[in-house]
């Protein structure tokens, strides 16, 4: 089956900058980061307008921690994500 290719050449060196930093944060425990706030809420942002180009790709590896939250960012990630309240570890 042929994956379906989605047009990313519109991202700012800002946007790029971010997506390799929190793809290299996401592979290390050992990579730390050192975002500020408005930095966190435009990966947020950035996420959300790739989930509206991509609404048909479900997320099924990463899920909430608890139910009550300690982010003031998961409520807004969670609109747009809701399939993460519902996934559960693998382990």
């Amino acid at each position: 089956m042929k994956e379906e290719v989605y047009n990313l050449n519109n991202l700012t060196h800002n946007q790029l900058k971010l997506i390799i930093e929190t793809l290299l944060y996401a592979g290390s425990v050992d990579i730390n980061s050192a975002w500020y706030k408005k930095d966190i809420e435009e990966i947020v942002d950035l996420a959300i307008n790739l989930r509206k180009i991509s609404s048909n790709i479900p997320l099924k590896e990463i899920y909430v921690f608890k139910e009550e939250y300690l982010d003031s960012t998961t409520k807004k990630i969670l609109d747009y994500f809701p399939e993460l309240l519902d996934n559960k570890p693998n382990l």
